[in-house]
């Protein structure tokens, strides 16, 4: 038998691949997203160990699970509370920034990459989300303004389920900029959050709480409701038409905020719902970022490298630059200094859920999807090599840092 083709083997050994890489990255001090894709390389289109058809069942239950997980966990990171004050600025760049990014990448790879108009503004669409895996952690390394790290963090959060949905809209899309395009991007973002807050409200309404039923047990059984929800959510939407990402995100808003139906979890049951969170994270960044790294064509991207990080630069200086300038400044109740817009522009690494749209692109068999996928490679190799390690040297040179933790 040529390679490990048995979806076990294969899956076994994903793992294993991504467990050494993620202990590799710790004992070197460096990011975890680079080695993980590179053990993928690795296995794939180097020793060829792990033979994947990108549109076959393994890759594209990874991908597409992967993406929901992320999405429902996005939901989860946004919490009312920490909204009040900065919601306005976070919902500015999560809606008009996301289409700033998508229409200025977009451009670039029609220019750069020779792009088709309709690959390029899937390029557009899908590097225009960025990433609440890396950002999350990052702030617990850089210490900013408590605000100012909200704000970032709930964009990254907001902006992958705008992306996604922007990504399938265009994908499915006769014409671009119709009438029947925003029609159909409308009801699917609209559709999408209404029938991921019913179904997320329901399923918090079986859990223990003020007005809870309290049938299941969060200790025992929120992890496998949390299962049901996304892929209850995921389905009827998509049943109904409208965006299985945009619900299965707001069912993760509602099960965080559940408190707003005086539904709330004790404290102990939460824990225990967390940590389930944090170990399936750990497996979802593992396996999604070595799938991408099987099906990537070495070829292309040596030929492509450079016109890609054109597309990517675009990405950094231009894209992120309007975005953030284009919508902080019109959030006349959060006033964010010139100071908190610049580190802003900066803080936007390219990572897993760009990576799970472009997999599940050339799964479909999209138009330009590998090189939207050899894009999107070099984005993160660029956004997380550059960026991510120089943010904590850039909120030092902004004077934003705060030393002390009550700060």
């Amino acid at each position: 038998m040529h390679g490990l083709t048995l979806p076990l083997l294969a899956f076994a050994a994903l793992l294993t691949a991504g467990l050494v890489a993620e202990r590799l990255a710790q004992a070197l001090r460096l990011p975890d997203l680079v080695l993980l894709v590179l053990a993928g390389i690795v296995l794939g289109p180097i020793t060829h160990l792990v033979v994947l058809s990108p549109g076959g069942t393994l890759a594209q239950a990874v991908l597409t699970g992967g993406a929901l997980f992320m999405l429902y966990e996005g939901g989860r990171e946004l919490d009312v509370g920490l909204l009040q004050r900065i919601w306005l600025g976070a919902l500015l760049l999560s809606t008009g920034g996301v289409l700033l990014t998508a229409v200025a990448v977009a451009l670039a790879g029609r220019f750069a990459l020779a792009m088709p108009w309709k690959e390029a503004w899937l390029l557009g669409a899908v590097l225009s989300a960025t990433d609440p895996a890396t950002v999350i952690p990052l702030f617990r390394q850089v210490r900013v303004p408590r605000r100012l790290a909200q704000l970032v963090v709930c964009e990254s959060a907001l902006n992958d389920a705008i992306g996604a949905v922007l990504t399938f809209t265009l994908l499915g899309a006769g014409t671009l900029l119709s009438v029947t395009t925003l029609g159909r991007f409308a009801w699917s973002t609209g559709a999408g959050l209404g029938l991921g807050v019913v179904i997320g409200g329901l399923a918090a309404w079986l859990l223990p709480g003020d007005h809870g039923l309290g049938l299941l047990d969060t200790r025992e059984h929120g992890a496998v409701l949390s299962l049901a929800v996304v892929l209850a959510a995921f389905g009827v939407a998509a049943a109904a038409g409208g965006s299985g990402f945009m619900a299965v995100f707001a069912a993760g808003f509602v099960n965080r905020n559940r408190h707003l139906l005086h539904l709330s979890v004790p404290s102990d049951h939460q824990r225990h719902h967390d940590a389930y969170f944090d170990q399936t994270g750990v497996i979802v960044r593992l396996l999604i970022f070595t799938v991408l790294g099987t099906s990537i064509n070495l070829g292309l991207v040596a030929r492509l490298w450079a016109p890609a990080l054109v597309a990517v630069a675009a990405l950094i200086v231009v894209a992120r630059p309007l975005a953030v300038f284009g919508a902080l400044p019109l959030d006349r109740i959060a006033r964010w200094s010139w100071r908190e817009m610049l580190f802003t522009c900066w803080v936007r690494e390219t990572g897993v859920l760009p990576a799970a749209l472009a997999g599940l692109l050339t799964a479909a068999g999209a138009p330009g999807a590998a090189t939207i996928t050899a894009t999107v490679l070099v984005a993160i190799l660029v956004t997380i090599l550059l960026q991510a390690s120089t943010t904590a040297w850039w909120a030092r040179h902004l004077g934003l840092t705060r030393p002390e933790p009550g700060a």
